[in-house]
Formats: C-alpha cells, structure tokens, sequence
C-alpha cells in the first residue's frame, strides 16, 4: 500500500483479510495504526494491478495497528 499524500513515497505492508461465509462478503485490512482513518485515500498494489482505495471507518484499533473496511474507488493504471 501506498500513501500518496505522504512525500516520502515508501509503501507499507497491510494484511488483506477476506470473511467468504459472511453475508456481503466483507473484507478489510490489518494495516499500521496511523492510517486507520476513515475516508483515507491509497494506493493497493496486488498481483501485478493497482487499486485506489477508500478506508471506512475503523473496525478495531489495536496498540499497533488498526484495522479497517474499504471501497474500491478506481483501477490505476
């Protein structure tokens, strides 16, 4: 993942967490604490593609890390 509004330009690793058996088929992130901000903007970068995303608002906040439901807004190219 990738924050564009940060100027260093370094990606961060997130945990991608799929719930299949749930009734929408929720998904989410376990990603560092101080990105956990509900209608935050990044960059996903996965299998060759790239996603921009938008946080929701945060499910859990853990000591560390946070996690957090998105959206998908667009394809990157």
């Amino acid at each position: 993942m990738l924050d564009p509004s940060e100027t260093d330009g370094h990606p961060a690793t997130a945990i991608y967490i799929t719930q299949p058996n749930s009734r929408r088929g929720q998904r989410w992130f376990l990603m560092q604490k101080n990105w956990t901000v509900p209608d935050k903007e990044l960059i996903l970068t996965a299998q060759g593609k790239s996603y921009k995303i938008r946080l929701k608002a945060p499910q859990q906040l853990f000591e560390d890390c946070g996690h957090s439901d998105f959206e998908t807004v667009a394809k990157v190219d």
